[in-house]
């Protein structure tokens, strides 16, 4: 994902953050949000990025990057139940992993973002699954990675297979491919 799709991205999540301030009345004490993550490599960009969105809306953000794992999830878990320590907006991971906080409900329906998402093109629907329960979105993407499939050309020219253009397509190869006692995936 380019740099300025994480930039709307952000904005889009910071514009929702903001939301829910200007609501409850605090939004007139905060000049800048905390983001806490377990992304320490990542400190400089993410300064730069709650910098260029104070530029354009008024509020921006912080980071508060935590360099271990384990400090990071029990920190936010801990904070999270607390109005006092809780923090503005943070990193997680998504589906088995954000299903705990969704059921501890500490987590705001996000819904109709996603919604505006869909509808103007940004995202597909298909990248709500992973936060989605009970028909609701509660987080949004941090990026969107998107994985090329490297194939052996000389395998598909020996089994004359071509090259796919539908998933079906590729199934049909890879079973092709296992047919021919060779493995059908490599992870690397």
């Amino acid at each position: 994902m380019n740099m300025n799709m994480k930039r709307i991205l952000l904005v889009l999540l910071l514009i929702s953050c903001t939301g829910l301030l200007f609501a409850t009345g605090v939004a007139a004490k905060v000049e800048d949000l905390v983001y806490i993550n377990d992304n320490p490599p990542f400190e400089q960009q993410n300064i730069e990025m709650g910098e260029w969105i104070k530029e354009r809306i008024g509020v921006g953000f912080v980071p508060e990057s935590y360099p271990d794992l384990t400090t990071y999830q029990t920190t936010l878990r801990q904070s999270l139940l607390s109005s006092n320590t809780a923090p503005d907006f943070f990193k997680w991971w998504s589906n088995y992993r954000l299903r705990p906080l969704y059921e501890a409900d500490l987590l705001e329906d996000v819904s109709d973002i996603w919604e505006e998402m869909f509808s103007s093109g940004v995202w597909p629907r298909s990248a709500a699954a992973e936060v989605t329960f009970d028909g609701k979105q509660y987080a949004f993407p941090y990026h969107f990675s998107h994985w090329g499939i490297i194939y052996n050309k000389h395998v598909y020219e020996e089994l004359g297979l071509s090259v796919p253009t539908t998933w079906e397509e590729f199934m049909n190869n890879l079973e092709a491919v296992k047919q021919s006692g060779r493995r059908g995936f490599l992870l690397h």
